[in-house]
């Protein structure tokens, strides 16, 4: 039974990635993935090296961090067929 469990979960796990590597090509950000809270957090820590040309439209805070997926651009970049 154990084995039956662990056997789904890594199969979820397979189709959440196969998924977000799918969608990554459509230009669609899975959650799974990167979080929209994760990816405030590296632009509060990134922000002294961002020019400032380059400005989000609204404050970085925790109840707003889901605006993010809205304004992005997501490129992604594959290395080594993984």
């Amino acid at each position: 039974m154990q084995l039956e469990r662990a056997l789904g979960e890594c199969r979820r796990e397979y189709d959440i990635l196969t998924d977000a590597i799918l969608n990554s090509h459509k230009g669609i950000l899975q959650p799974h993935i990167i979080t929209p809270a994760q990816i405030v957090k590296q632009i509060k820590t990134s922000q002294a090296d961002i020019p400032a040309e380059f400005t989000v439209p609204f404050p970085l805070s925790a109840t707003l961090h889901n605006l993010i997926v809205h304004i992005i651009d997501l490129d992604v970049f594959i290395k080594d067929n993984f």
